[in-house]
C-alpha cells in the first residue's frame, strides 16, 4: 500500500498527484464495490426483494432479534468458548457444511459449502496472490456447523445472520451508544 504525504506549498499552485491503481494489488482504503448482481442476473443480498425465500429469511431475522440476547451469547460463549467438541480438520469442517443451508440468506438456497467455495474462488480470481485472503474466503463460515445435532444442534437464529437496517433489533435504551449502532 502506498503513503502519499502532502506538504503544504503556501502562495504555489499545486498539481493533483495521480496514483496509478495496480488492479492485483490487495487495496484496502479504496473500498470494495459490491456488485449488484450475481452471475445469474439476480440481484444480490437485496433483503427487500419479493422472492420465495423472503418470508423465511424475514422469520428468521424477527426470532434472531427476539433471542440474540446479551445473556445468551455470554451462555454461549461459556459453552463452546471451551473448545472440547472435536479436532478436524478445516477441509473435514467444510464438508460438514453439506448438510447446512442458510436461512438468514435470501441469495442462496444450496448447502453452505458451495458458499464457501464459490467465495474463495472469487476472491482467488480478484486477488491471487494473497493466500491469506483466499483462506479466509474459504473458512468464514465454518461456524455454521454449530447447526449440527453432533456439535450441539443449536437453531440457526443463534448461529448465522448478518446485522444490517433491513431487520433492526428492538431498541434496547441500555445498549444505546455512539459505540452501538443508534436505532
Amino acid at each position: 500500500m502506498t503513503i502519499l504525504i502532502d506538504q503544504p506549498h503556501f502562495g504555489v499552485e499545486v498539481q493533483e498527484k495521480k496514483v496509478p491503481i495496480d488492479e492485483k494489488e490487495l487495496s484496502l482504503d479504496g473500498g470494495f464495490l459490491v456488485p449488484q448482481t450475481n452471475s445469474f442476473g439476480h440481484t444480490f443480498r437485496d433483503y427487500d426483494a419479493e422472492g420465495e425465500r423472503q418470508e423465511g429469511v424475514e422469520n428468521f431475522y424477527r426470532i434472531n432479534h427476539i433471542n440474540q440476547t446479551y445473556d445468551f451469547v455470554k451462555k454461549m460463549r461459556e459453552e463452546y468458548g471451551k473448545l472440547n467438541r472435536v479436532e478436524m480438520s478445516i477441509w473435514e469442517c467444510c464438508e460438514l457444511l453439506n448438510d447446512v443451508v442458510d436461512e438468514s440468506d435470501p441469495d442462496l438456497d444450496e448447502p453452505q459449502i458451495e458458499h464457501l467455495l464459490q467465495t474463495a474462488e472469487a476472491i482467488r480470481k480478484d486477488y491471487p496472490d494473497e493466500d491469506w485472503l483466499h483462506l479466509t474466503g474459504l473458512i468464514h463460515d465454518l461456524g455454521k456447523v454449530l447447526n449440527l445435532p453432533s456439535f450441539g444442534g443449536l437453531p440457526q437464529w443463534a448461529v448465522v445472520g448478518e446485522l444490517h437496517f433491513s431487520f433492526p433489533p428492538p431498541p434496547n435504551p441500555n445498549f444505546l451508544s455512539k459505540i452501538v449502532v443508534d436505532i
